[in-house]
This record gives structure tokens, sequence and C-alpha cells, in this order.
């Protein structure tokens, strides 16, 4: 390697750096305590709360990217099941999208119970029979599938059961 070959790959690696830090995605892992993976969630569980679909489709479509990002880890399983709920997230229409969130908020519920994601506290309903999650620093419950015909029905859990 010649004296302005190597300068030249020394100029580049910065450049090579910052592009890969540009262009990876962001993923749900010990680091982050899986933040971004939570506030996609939360976009998602806000807008059924408020009885609203906008944004619920694309905000599954990005969890189920970064799911598939974290599938490697300690907890590959946990995250596969993130992923394969999240992209069964299609519905056009609320009632359908609520019926989707199902799978997705007891899988999402299954890596905070396992440590895979913190700051996160599980609520429970009955009438729905599911699950979901709410930022530890939100203790208002928002049920996310009955919106605000019953907004306040639920409960926070330690675990999922069954």
């Amino acid at each position: 390697m010649t004296k302005r070959t190597t300068i030249l790959a020394g100029a580049l690696a910065p450049i090579t750096a910052i592009t890969a830090l540009i262009l990876m995605p962001a993923v749900a892992s010990a680091e982050n305590g899986g933040a971004d993976l939570l506030a996609l969630y939360g976009k998602m569980h806000a807008a059924m709360a408020a009885d609203s679909a906008a944004g619920v489709v694309a905000a599954a479509g990005e969890i189920a990217g970064q799911a598939e990002a974290a599938m490697s880890g300690p907890h590959a399983e946990a995250f596969s099941a993130v992923e394969k709920a999240a992209r069964a997230m299609t519905g056009a229409d609320l009632e359908t999208l609520r019926e989707q969130f199902l799978p997705l908020s007891t899988a999402m519920a299954k890596l905070v119970e396992a440590g895979a994601l913190a700051g996160a506290d599980i609520y429970y309903c009955s009438m729905a029979e599911g699950y979901w999650l709410q930022t530890k620093n939100d203790s208002a419950v928002k049920n996310p599938y009955y919106g605000k015909s019953m907004l306040t029905c639920g409960w926070k859990v330690d675990k999922v059961e069954g």
C-alpha cells in the first residue's frame, strides 16, 4: 500500500462510519432499552386510544423492521413474535387494527417481562382479553381496544398470563 492510498483510506474512514450510522436503522437493544421500539408502539397505542387508525400500519411496519433486526440477540424468539405480529397489522379500519393489535401487544409485553424492553408497564383489559403497554410515567389507564368509549377500562398487571 502506498502512502497516498493509506492517506486516502484514512480520510474516507470517518465518512464511511458516518454514512453507516445514518443508514443504520434504529433497533431495540439493551443500549437504548428498546426506546425506539416503545416509541413506535406508543404512537400506535395513542392513536387507537383516541379512536384513530392514523399512522398505525406505518408504525407497525417500522416495529417489524426493528424487531427483525434484533432477532439475533438473546431474546430472538420474543422479537420474532413481535415481528410476525407487527407484519400482520395491515387492517384498513380501526376495528380490524384493534384485533390485530392484541397479538402485537402480547408479544411486546413478553419482551417487557423478559427485561428486553425497559420503561413500560403492562396493562390488561378483561373485556378485550388483551394486554397493552404504557410508559412508566403514564399512570392514567388508556385502553386502546375500546378507545374513548371505555378509555379507563383495564388495570396494570405484573405479567402476561398463559
